[in-house]
């Protein structure tokens, strides 16, 4: 069985007493349902923005949705609309939670999200294919506007990971947020 985590805190400068939460999130690749994922995704926010209670958010993670998924325009958009669900024995219409929209550090810094953050070659259980490219991980932020975002750029080599260069199957992002 794999379990969602959403690892949440508060920093807090002591000479400013200036207040950020930070937050990483590992979804599991559980379900090839779009409506799933939204859900998902919708209630890990919902949970951030209750535990930030406005405070700036900086989130980063492997979300497990992509660049052209609506769970990336769900998070990214202001207007949040419901879903209409239809589960195996019925249909039935979801209302978001979240209210918030954030901003991709990666987004914001290159004007276009990355090729691909996840190349694997390897069967993957859930999946019919043996190998798999796409962008899956971002760092989001939102309730605050940074004096200046750097993000560095992906070395994005076409070819498999994890490797001796890199022993995850995912590239690392680097943000750094001037406040």
């Amino acid at each position: 069985k794999r379990s969602n985590w959403l690892l949440m805190a508060k920093l807090e400068e002591i000479s400013s007493k200036k207040k950020i939460v930070v937050a990483t999130y590992h979804a599991p690749l559980f379900t090839s349902s779009e409506d799933a994922v939204l859900i998902a995704t919708d209630l890990y926010f919902y949970n951030l923005e209750k535990f930030s209670n406005g405070l700036p958010v900086i989130i980063g993670g492997d979300f497990n949705f992509s660049p052209t998924s609506y769970s990336f325009d769900f998070v990214t958009s202001k207007k949040k609309k419901d879903v209409e669900i239809i589960s195996t024995d019925k249909k039935f219409n979801y209302q978001p939670k979240t209210k918030l929209k954030y901003k991709s550090a990666y987004g914001e810094t290159f004007g276009i999200e990355p090729e691909f953050t996840n190349r694997v070659n390897r069967t993957f259980k859930i999946m019919d294919t043996e190998s798999y490219e796409d962008t899956l991980d971002f760092i989001f932020f939102t309730n605050f506007k940074p004096k200046k975002v750097k993000t560095k750029k992906l070395n994005q080599k076409k070819i498999w990971y994890p490797n001796l260069e890199n022993p995850s199957d995912h590239l690392p992002m680097q943000t750094t947020f001037y406040l």
